[in-house]
């Protein structure tokens, strides 16, 4: 899989050009995190009442990583290089990640309900 969610992921995190990869790292990784929680959020999904208590556990901790990404917003873009960075030390870590989330997807999506309760969860962000 190649980094290019990452990169999205990353411009859209931060508000233009800085050469500090640290601060970065530092919001990228938060994300790989987020996607880290709602995975393991998801892998309590066994039917359709574990949907309705992962929906209000995912909408309680959801709130927490959209006012990080309101802080992140006052970060300017990062410079081509501080992505490459990003990249080469969370690149591997993200595709794991999203490997793993993508596989609770698929899983939840054959259940009775899986469809409507993962739109209803993509709404909550």
């Amino acid at each position: 899989m190649k980094y290019g969610a990452l990169a999205i992921i990353l411009i859209s995190s931060a508000g233009c050009g800085s050469d500090s990869p640290s601060a970065y790292v530092a919001i990228f990784q938060e994300k790989i995190n987020e996607l880290q929680e709602l995975t393991e959020v998801l892998s309590t999904v066994k039917d359709e009442s574990t949907m309705e208590a992962a929906r209000s556990e995912w909408k309680k901790r959801s709130r927490r990583f959209e006012e990080q990404a309101e802080k992140n917003k006052e970060l300017p873009k990062p410079s081509a290089a501080v992505k490459r960075k990003v990249e080469e030390e969370l690149g591997p870590q993200f595709n794991r990640t999203m490997k793993d989330l993508q596989a609770q997807v698929k899983r939840i999506k054959d259940l009775p309900g899986g469809e409507e309760f993962l739109q209803g969860i993509s709404k909550l962000r």
